[in-house]
């Protein structure tokens, strides 16, 4: 990967039955690289999440079970991530 990330958060959402998980982990390991990020634990004591802390934006990694599809049961996660990192 090549890219110019911004130092905002950033919160990814994959499904390990899709097919291009194993590209969206590589994605995730180089935003990790490049922001310098240190694995902190569960993000909001969810099981599913890993959060990497970095001083050019967090990144909550957000991995369930299905394949690619928007669950809607997840919609009040990701609404209280964009919640608490609002200034």
């Amino acid at each position: 990967y090549q890219m110019n990330l911004p130092s905002i958060p950033i919160f990814h959402t994959s499904g390990k039955k899709e097919f291009s998980f194993s590209k969206q982990k590589k994605l995730v390991d180089y935003i990790i690289n490049e922001k310098e990020a240190k694995y902190l634990g569960y993000w909001n004591n969810n099981i599913l999440t890993k959060h990497y802390k970095s001083d050019k934006g967090d990144l909550i990694w957000f991995t369930h079970n299905d394949g690619h599809r928007w669950r809607t049961k997840d919609t009040q996660m990701i609404f209280d991530f964009f919640k608490e990192i609002k200034p």
